[in-house]
């Protein structure tokens, strides 16, 4: 099969199409050939700064998701056959014609979502579901999302709706707001030209929000100014620059909680409970239309480079960064952040050749 490996971090152009062995199958996996991945912001990083797990002799594979149809089960497996539709969180390995993955890590494509677009679901539901677990929302209750929380936060907003919530979104420009509005966000924030705490003290009366859901520390001060009392301050992982500071007495005055929350699963066991409870809270939304999945571009997977240059944020000190590496390639890992751009509004797919049977 073909893959994309990543020999050595660095820019897009490490990402590499290359011939690859056949993923073995064990008594537990399912085998799924790809219909689609998804283009995550972890796959930025990894690239950039390297990878903590390696596949086929020290090559690393990116890609947390995809979905596919399944050409082999494992001697184990009763609950899914040769034939199925499915998507799957994956520990790597999505960049793939193929990938072999447990059993308890698949889920069934929603009827009303097509095969490819199905890649875009399983990380952005596992992650807004763990938000919207913390946030324990109920109708009324008031979430805050900053427009750094990308394609997770576009799903906890329309979860949060879902439960009644009262949704804010911050962003930097009308278009991202307005891409927010279509998708139920009850009261819009452009944080370059209003002040965020002004403006969430007036619309609150002096409130606060309940949950205040970010992935940037730079946020700290703001988000704790505007957080009520008894508020839960949530980080859907933790990324950007790391020049914030978390005043303890301010949390304390608050009696606020604040909480990370990532992606990883320390088990196989606790991975699939998360699993299960996606089929049962969340896919229902999914099937019903109430939480719909948004692509932004879709590329070859031979265009992996190319899918990262969009997704990936560049400034002027990137660009200058870029020409120097041409001529001192090892300075040219400067050129790139690992950080999405503001303009992408929903998700980048991978799909190698596939014919869907």
């Amino acid at each position: 099969m073909k893959g994309i490996v990543i020999e050595k971090a660095g820019g897009p152009d490490v990402l590499k199409l290359v011939e690859l062995d056949d993923p073995p199958l064990g008594d537990d996996d399912v085998l799924i050939r790809i219909a689609a991945t998804a283009v995550n912001r972890i796959d930025l990083q990894c690239r950039l700064f390297g990878s903590r797990n390696s596949f086929n002799g020290g090559l690393y594979i990116p890609g947390l998701e995809c979905s596919g149809i399944i050409i082999a089960v494992g001697q184990g497996v009763t609950e899914w056959k040769v034939g199925d539709k499915v998507c799957a969180l994956l520990n790597g390995a999505g960049y793939a014609e193929q990938v072999a993955v447990s059993a308890k890590m698949v889920l069934p494509v929603p009827s009303n979502v097509p095969l490819t677009h199905a890649a875009s679901l399983p990380e952005a539901a596992h992650n807004a579901w763990k938000v919207i677990s913390e946030a324990q929302l109920v109708r009324g209750r008031k979430l805050l999302l900053h427009e750094c929380c990308g394609y997770v936060g576009l799903f906890v907003l329309q979860m949060a709706k879902c439960k009644g919530a009262v949704v804010y979104v911050t962003a930097e420009t009308d278009e991202k707001l307005d891409f927010y509005k279509r998708h139920g966000a009850d009261i819009c924030i452009n944080c370059k030209n209003e002040d965020l705490v002004t403006r969430v003290m007036e619309e609150t009366r002096k409130k606060g929000i309940d949950v205040v859901v970010d992935s940037w520390a730079v946020n700290l001060e703001k988000d704790l100014k505007i957080l009520s009392h008894w508020g839960k301050l949530l980080f859907v992982d933790l990324h950007g620059p790391k020049g914030g500071n978390l005043y303890l007495t301010a949390v304390m005055t608050k009696q606020a909680r604040v909480q990370v929350l990532n992606r990883w699963w320390k088990t196989l066991d606790r991975a699939a409970c998360i699993v299960d409870h996606l089929k049962k809270e969340v896919w229902p939304e999914i099937e019903n239309g109430s939480v719909k999945p948004v692509v932004y571009e879709t590329f070859p997977l031979s265009e992996a480079a190319a899918a990262h240059k969009l997704m990936e944020l560049t400034d002027y000190g990137q660009h200058m960064w870029s020409v120097i590496g041409y001529f001192v390639p090892w300075l040219g890992h400067y050129a790139c952040t690992g950080k999405v751009a503001g303009h992408v509004m929903g998700k980048i797919l991978l799909t190698p050749d596939f014919e869907e049977s």
